[in-house]
């Protein structure tokens, strides 16, 4: 899947208008504060699941790990809020958790999911000494049935939580 970074607005609705054609979701990147934020469009049209997205990581591995579990998705597997997936980044555990707002603060309907990633240190966005582009991506806060206790505990980082 081709990530569509937005450059013009006549641009990117042909590639997201083919890649719906084509593959039944879109994969776009823009940026955010000097960061990528990756997300879908399409999948809860196209598999009754909620579109995916990520913050701070570069467009390889951003793409590269949404395009995998979307390959998932269509084979069938269903993710929720609060999943973990220890397969994409060897060592690393990386979750899901629901996404009720956009960057720019409006609600979305539905919601959709965030993929959270640790730094190399496994610091994770509340951990105090995560480095800044892990960070951003508390500045929408998991809500409040997930519990950051729990995850901390299954990710076995006893302690670290603010």
């Amino acid at each position: 899947m081709k990530v569509i970074l937005v450059d013009s607005v006549a641009e990117v609705t042909v590639e997201i208008s083919r890649q719906l054609h084509e593959h039944g979701w879109a994969l776009i990147a823009t940026p955010y504060e000097g960061l990528l934020h990756h997300y879908t469009l399409g999948l809860p049209r196209r598999w009754n699941h909620p579109d995916l997205e990520s913050f701070g990581l570069d467009e390889e591995r951003g793409a590269g790990f949404i395009t995998t579990l979307v390959t998932r998705i269509a084979a069938g597997k269903r993710y929720r809020s609060g999943d973990f997936i220890s397969d994409l980044v060897p060592g690393f555990d990386l979750f899901l958790v629901e996404n009720p707002i956009d960057p720019a603060g409006e609600p979305i309907t539905g919601g959709r999911l965030r993929l959270v990633w640790p730094d190399a240190e496994q610091r994770y966005p509340w951990d105090v000494d995560c480095e800044a582009r892990c960070s951003c991506q508390r500045f929408i806060p998991p809500p409040a049935d997930i519990s950051l206790e729990a995850l901390q505990a299954q990710l076995g980082v006893l302690g670290r939580i603010n």
